[in-house]
């Protein structure tokens, strides 16, 4: 909207305004903006921010927020003291906000006592009903001590909703540490409380978009409470256009907001740095006091805040104290791309977490070379270098002193697992006699003849035996010599539980061994027997805390595929798994798989922003591990490939798909399901671009690379699947259905996930009509639709593209009437269904001429004309790679 006026006319109309009392405020608007409704429209927005949120055009930000706007408690509410709303009687007034009013009540039935906050949607906000029912189904779903609790709900007299809240008592989060001179750590712990209910919100798939100061309230008692989700949306999709125009607080708003963009999880991080920056240093990071309103949405948009340790304010902490990690947890935080910001709010959290330790943070990766060159620079070269010596020296000698008692203890162990490698390795001596040849041992045979002294050599050392047991055991895990990992994790668990119980970490992480073998085998319902085991013994070991329990929720992730509709509790999942790792072990490879994974889960609900975000940082997670295993790099390179090509990143998506082909070369070789994967979607992305010549080269190279009679994974078929897309698309359906065919035999027995199948069926269903099997054609198609409509979202990509695929497949056979009735009623809902995602599917596209047919049938060559162009002009909306003939069609 904005776009279509000069911000001139807006800034002058707006000073103009705003130089008046406000009493006259609406009259002025009025005498303005006579004749232009848009004007009008955006004078009122601006004023409405004024008047219902932070003034942000007629206050210093670098003074204190009073606790209260004076003018908002000086205007009375709609109901007096006194007046029965349900069962609740009206104490006294609070204030109001851009859509309700919130009243002190107590419960008046008798039933029994309880105040509680009452808010009430302003009856000159009718607008705003369905935002106002949405809070509450919001609020409903969100059981979180740092979340103001949702308790009743229900209709005035006079017909407005209204919600019943748990009562908050207390301050502002920024006045309470100001009156009570919090220190550095009690802010920090209170900033950490606020970051849990905010992941909390996130992991069921909500954003607040509204934090500040004003609503998060520190009670009396010092716990943190997140309040008003009244402008919150849900992440069911990466576009809402309902909610996109929703009311804003300026001050706190993040660059996105202010344009208008893409709101995502990265919209909250942003306001959790501007929060964190204010509670550090009293005051923001942007001097925009009586600047025009044009101006300082410039400054918001374009500059870069100033570190905290150099605002000119006297802060509440030190800046000395403000220099280094938190200036960079800040700045990241606050970055004008949302994707180089924290991808989680658990990052987040986990970099406070580390600079509170004295760890290393994420955000100032790369940047200590910076810092230091830059002290050298600033101070002659003796002085530094002597500085530099002394603090080396002095951190040399407690790092000493600190790990002397620990390396005594240590070095008995050292030398005993280097001991016993050495023996492993021994056995291909040249120069001792074998059964073997020299060269002719492989690493399987060297383990086995040095497994067995493992019972007798440290028979004494039980501790150290099941040390050595575990890294043996990893060892045959990576040569996949699944027997004999089976068998030496077996003694490896029977040592544990006689040395340690039941409760042992070792014997809990078998268990979930067992179930990530059982998921392996798509046998969901053993995978949650043995999660449900380890779920126990965690609890009764008090390890809920622990690493171990971000195992369980990354293998519970993964076994909820097995649970009907649980597209939202599986991401819930993740981020349990990543709060933990991020928390106890970011350097294990388990924290970049749980980020991985949550990526993926995004895919499914269609927020590529989110998708694509977490992939970078899985990997950037990855290249930190001292252990790392480029075969998982290679894996999340080629799940990065999706998120890229839905936004029509072609090149980008090509290097990803070029980098995890090379990686799983490099280090298993062409023989391995990552390989054929990375390859066979590379080439159907060259395939939708027409470039044949290279797509074709591709496919061969990939068919050519896949074992005869490959069982041992369905990696194979999922690459095959991609190869008949391709001769389907060049008409070669009679080559293709054997091919798919085949796939679905496959899948049917044990399918890499649980979305194969139906996917499967819809191309298998475009092979079949192709070729002319009509009623092979209708099963497939319709088996893919149920199957579709059962586990996913009805607005997700791949479910638009199978439920206009059978609308269209039926157009084709059947012309009548009654059938041009429903499927014109289907089609037009499926318009509806993918406006929200234009620019990530076809599906609209292909409804609107569709609906075309549909109007040259009843000869109606108006309509046709008008749907064509519609047509046209969604499919010049699609961001995402599509199939180049598309347009032909």
């Amino acid at each position: 909207m904005i776009e279509s006026l000069s911000w001139e006319r807006i800034e002058a109309a707006f000073d103009e305004v705003l130089g008046m009392p406000p009493s006259e405020w609406p009259g002025a608007v009025e005498s303005i903006a006579a004749g232009d409704p848009e004007l009008r429209r955006e004078l009122e927005s601006l004023l409405a921010q004024v008047g219902e949120h932070d003034p942000l055009l007629d206050r210093p930000l670098t003074k204190p927020r009073p606790r209260r706007q004076p003018a908002l408690r000086e205007q009375p509410g709609s109901l007096e003291s006194g007046t029965r709303v349900g069962p609740y009687r009206i104490l006294d007034f609070i204030g109001r906000g851009g859509m309700g009013e919130v009243y002190r009540a107590k419960r008046a039935d008798g039933q029994f006592e309880q105040n509680v906050a009452l808010k009430l949607i302003q009856r000159e906000a009718v607008e705003h009903l369905e935002r106002f029912q949405a809070e509450r189904q919001i609020l409903a779903r969100l059981e979180h001590p740092g979340i103001a609790r949702l308790l009743d709900g229900g209709l005035s007299k006079d017909g407005r909703p209204y919600m019943i809240m748990e009562l908050v008592a207390g301050l502002p989060i920024v006045d309470w540490c100001r009156e009570h001179e919090s220190e550095l750590k009690q802010i920090l712990t209170l900033f950490l409380a606020t970051c849990d209910a905010v992941a909390y919100a996130h992991m069921n798939l909500i954003v607040h978009r509204d934090l500040k100061p004003s609503n998060l309230m520190v009670t009396t008692e010092g716990a943190v409470k997140l309040l008003d989700f009244g402008v919150a949306k849900l992440l069911r999709t990466g576009v809402d256009d309902r909610t996109r125009n929703a009311p804003l607080t300026p001050a706190y708003a993040a660059p996105e907001q202010l344009t208008q963009g893409l709101i995502t999880t990265a919209t909250d991080v942003y306001a959790l740095g501007l929060l964190l920056f204010e509670l550090l240093t009293g005051t923001r990071p942007w001097e925009i006091s009586e600047m025009p309103v044009a101006v300082a949405l410039d400054k918001l948009l374009h500059e870069d805040p100033q570190l905290m340790s150099g605002v000119a304010a006297r802060p509440p902490v030190r800046a000395a104290l403000l220099r280094g990690d938190l200036d960079a947890i800040v700045a990241k935080a606050l970055r004008k791309e949302p994707e180089q910001r924290y991808a989680t709010v658990a990052a987040l959290q986990s970099d406070i977490v580390r600079s509170m330790r004295g760890e290393p943070v994420s955000a100032r990766e790369g940047a200590r070379l910076y810092v230091i060159g830059r002290f050298v620079k600033r101070h002659r070269l003796p002085l530094a270098i002597a500085a530099l010596v002394t603090l080396l020296v002095i951190g040399g000698a407690i790092g000493i002193a600190i790990q002397a008692k620990r390396a005594t203890r240590e070095a008995a162990r050292a030398t005993a697992v280097k001991d016993f490698l050495i023996q492993v390795f021994r056995a291909s001596d040249p120069r001792i006699a074998n059964n073997k040849p020299r060269g002719q041992m492989t690493a399987r045979d060297l383990l086995d003849r040095s497994t067995a002294r493992l019972d007798t050599e440290f028979k004494t050392q039980p501790e150290l035996q099941l040390e050595l047991l575990g890294i043996v055991d990893n060892i045959y895990g990576y040569l996949s010599e699944d027997d004999r990992y089976d068998a030496i994790l077996k003694r490896r668990v029977a040592l544990a539980r006689s040395l340690h119980g039941d409760h042992d970490p070792v014997v809990i992480g078998a268990e979930i061994d067992e179930a990530w073998a059982a998921i392996y085998s798509q046998d969901y319902a053993a995978a949650n027997t043995y999660l449900e085991q380890a779920d126990r013994l965690l609890r009764e070991a008090n390890l809920d805390q622990s690493p171990v329990r971000g195992e369980w929720w990354l293998a519970k992730a993964r076994a909820l595929y097995g649970t009907p509709d649980a597209r939202l509790t599986r991401p819930q999942a993740l981020q349990q798994a990543i709060a933990l790792f991020a928390r106890e072990k970011p350097l294990e490879s388990h924290y970049a798989a749980a980020i991985a994974n949550l990526a993926s889960e995004y895919v499914l609900l269609g927020d590529y922003v989110q998708a694509k975000a977490l992939d970078l940082e899985a990997i950037a997670a990855e290249a930190k591990l001292h252990d790392r295993d480029d075969m998982d790099t290679a894996v999340i390179y080629a799940n990065l490939g999706e998120p890229l090509e839905m936004f029509g990143e072609i090149a980008a998506a090509e290097r990803a798909y070029d980098t995890s082909a090379e990686l799983v070369r490099a280090t298993t070789g062409e023989y391995y399901g990552t390989y054929w994967r990375a390859l066979s979607r590379h080439a159907r992305l060259l395939h939708m671009r027409g470039d044949l010549a290279r797509s074709h080269a591709m496919f061969q190279k990939m068919l050519s690379s896949i074992p005869p009679n490959w069982t041992q994974t369905t990696d194979d078929s999922i690459a095959r699947i991609c190869y008949a897309e391709s001769l389907i698309a060049e008409s070669h359906a009679a080559q293709a259905i054997p091919v798919l065919e085949q796939a679905q035999r496959d899948l049917t027995k044990r399918p890499l996930h649980d979305y194969d199948l139906r996917r499967l069926r819809m191309v298998l269903g475009e092979a079949y009509e192709q070729a002319g099997r009509l009623p092979e054609a209708r099963t497939a198609y319709y088996e893919s639709l149920q199957d579709h409509l059962a586990n996913e979202a009805r607005d997700m990509p791949y479910t638009l593209a199978i439920r206009e695929r059978w609308e269209r497949f039926n157009l084709n056979q059947d012309a009548v009437d009654a059938s041009l009735r429903t499927a014109l009623q289907n089609l037009q809902q499926i318009i509806a269904d993918a406006m929200p995602h234009g620019a990530f599917t076809t599906a609209g596209a292909f409804a609107h001429a569709d609906l075309a047919r549909i109007a040259l049938l009843r000869g109606d060559a108006a309509t046709a004309s008008a749907e064509m162009t519609a047509a046209q002009s969604a499919l010049d909306a699609v961001r995402a790679v599509h199939d180049a003939r598309d347009q032909d069609y």
